[in-house]
C-alpha cells in the first residue's frame, strides 16, 4: 500500500508541473500556505494552522482558452479523488471546502474557457465545495455571465456557492470566517455539550445514589 502512494505522488507532482508548464497557473496553494490579513483569536489561527488545507487556492495568469482552461479541470478533479493511506493511516490532503481561483492576472477568455468553468461551478457543487472567484474584471465578469457562470443574486451570502470577490485577501478571509463558523465553532460547541452532557449524568447518578442510600439507613433504623 506504501508503495502505491508513493506512485501516485509521484504521478501528482508530474502532472503539477505539467499544470504549471501549460503557461497558464502562476500559483497553487492552500490556506496553510497563505492566510488572510485578518487578525485571528489564538485557538482560531491554531485550528487554522491545522485545517487550512480545506481552502485551495490557484492563481492563474494569461489568457484562458478550452485547452489551458481544461487542464485547471482536470487538477480540480483531483482534489476529489479518493484519498490513499500509507500504512500508519495518514492520508492526502482532504477534499477542499472551499476552492478561490484569482483571475487578477488573466487577459481575457474565450467561450470554450467559459464552459470550463462552468463545469468546475457544477463539480464543485456537486462535492459541496463553495467556489471563490477573485480579481474578476467587468470584461471577465460580462463574459463569464453570458456562459451562464454568475453568482446567484438570492438567497444568504453563506449559502451561496459561486461568489465573486475584489482580491485574494478578501476572499480568503471570508473562506476562513466560513470553517470556523461551520466546523471549527460547531465542533466546540459539540464538546463543551457533550461534557455537560456527561456532568449532568454524573451529577444524576451521585443524587440518586445519596437517596438509596439514606432510603437503607432508613431500613436499618425504622
Amino acid at each position: 500500500l506504501q508503495s502505491v502512494g508513493i506512485g501516485i505522488g509521484i504521478a501528482t507532482f508530474i502532472f503539477v508541473a505539467a499544470f504549471f508548464r501549460s503557461g497558464v497557473v502562476k500559483f497553487v496553494g492552500n490556506g496553510l500556505m497563505i492566510r488572510s490579513s485578518i487578525e485571528r483569536l489564538k485557538r482560531d489561527a491554531v485550528w487554522l494552522n491545522q485545517n487550512g488545507d480545506l481552502i485551495q487556492i490557484l492563481v492563474l495568469q494569461n489568457y484562458l482558452f478550452f485547452g489551458n482552461a481544461s487542464s485547471c479541470l482536470v487538477y480540480i478533479r483531483t482534489m476529489f479523488e479518493e484519498p490513499q493511506s500509507d500504512e500508519e493511516g495518514e492520508g492526502w490532503m482532504p477534499e477542499p471546502k472551499y476552492l478561490v481561483i484569482d483571475l487578477t492576472l488573466v487577459t481575457g477568455m474565450d467561450t470554450s474557457a467559459v464552459d470550463v468553468f462552468k463545469d468546475i461551478a457544477t463539480l464543485l457543487k456537486e462535492k459541496k465545495c463553495r467556489f471563490f472567484m477573485t480579481g474578476v474584471s467587468p470584461t471577465l465578469e460580462e463574459v463569464l455571465a453570458l456562459g451562464g457562470v454568475k453568482p446567484a443574486e438570492h438567497g444568504p451570502l453563506g449559502f451561496r456557492w459561486l461568489r465573486f470577490f475584489p482580491d485574494l485577501d478578501v476572499a480568503l478571509g471570508k473562506a476562513e470566517d466560513r470553517l470556523l463558523t461551520e466546523i471549527c465553532h460547531v465542533v466546540e460547541r459539540d464538546v463543551r455539550e457533550a461534557g455537560k452532557q456527561r456532568l449532568d449524568r454524573l451529577t444524576k447518578q451521585d443524587d440518586n445514589g445519596f437517596l438509596v442510600a439514606l432510603a437503607q439507613i432508613d431500613d436499618q433504623h425504622g
